[in-house]
């Protein structure tokens, strides 16, 4: 067998440490809408359309936007089931999922969005329960990552990863794409333009990043202390940025 698939402890510790991209993108997602808001420029105006405000408001559905949160997650887990031994496709997926969210910050911070479609707290309590909890939603998501929906993007390129690697499972990946398209309209986080650009990022990344990497079958060599480091490194970096950031813009 290629020493590369051997089951060691530092290629057990390369697929678990695959999984810091998780928190690492939870700790700086609001963070980035915090520095959006400092630019007080707001080109949500740009995005709207007439239609954005005639959707119907559902607010059970913020229950399956919390499942959003946690689903790339499931998707990890279930990949490791899947292509394991197959550490070259992990690299590949960090990579490509690693690019998606840095041209994402890149384009919040670079045309700040702030969504102005949600629903007053007067009104979602009228709701009932269901209200509160999407006031709960809008409470812990950021206003200002608007454009384009990282929502929609994550969905999609779940579904566009299983369509390379896992094909007889893409249809359930493709259905939740269909029902977060729904929910964040209905919900009022984002309108069809924030999805839109969602999808679209989403699938240049696919194109451009992932698809070459498999077909070169890029980052099959390399130790797994190497690609271990590599992932710590990035992990470090961007939370000693953050704090240092924190500090220097207050807040």
């Amino acid at each position: 067998m290629d020493r590369l698939l051997k089951s060691t402890w530092s290629a057990k510790l390369e697929i678990i440490l695959v999984a810091t991209l998780f928190p690492l993108h939870a700790l700086w997602y609001n963070f980035l809408g915090r520095i959006a808001a400092l630019e007080k420029v707001n080109y949500e105006r740009y995005f709207q359309l007439p239609s954005d405000t005639m959707y119907p408001m559902l607010p059970i559905l913020s229950l399956f936007y919390m499942f959003v949160w946690v689903y790339p997650f499931i998707l990890y887990i279930y990949l490791v089931v899947k292509l394991w031994p197959d550490y070259a496709k992990f690299r590949r997926i960090y990579i490509g999922f690693l690019v998606l969210i840095l041209v994402s910050y890149a384009i919040w911070l670079a045309i700040p969005n702030e969504d102005t479609h949600r629903i007053s707290e007067s009104v979602l309590l009228s709701y009932g329960w269901t209200g509160k909890v999407t006031a709960f939603v809008y409470q812990v998501a950021a206003i200002w990552n608007s454009f384009p929906s990282f929502h929609t993007e994550t969905v999609w390129f779940c579904y566009r990863l299983l369509r390379v690697y896992i094909k007889k499972s893409h249809w359930i990946a493709l259905t939740i794409v269909i029902i977060t398209m729904i929910t964040v309209l209905a919900i009022r986080v984002h309108d069809i333009l924030d999805l839109v650009g969602g999808v679209l990022l989403a699938e240049i990344v696919i194109q451009l990043v992932v698809k070459p990497l498999e077909n070169r079958k890029a980052f099959s060599k390399g130790s797994h202390v190497f690609w271990c480091s590599l992932y710590l490194a990035i992990f470090v970096i961007a939370v000693a940025l953050k704090i240092v950031l924190e500090k220097i813009l207050h807040i």
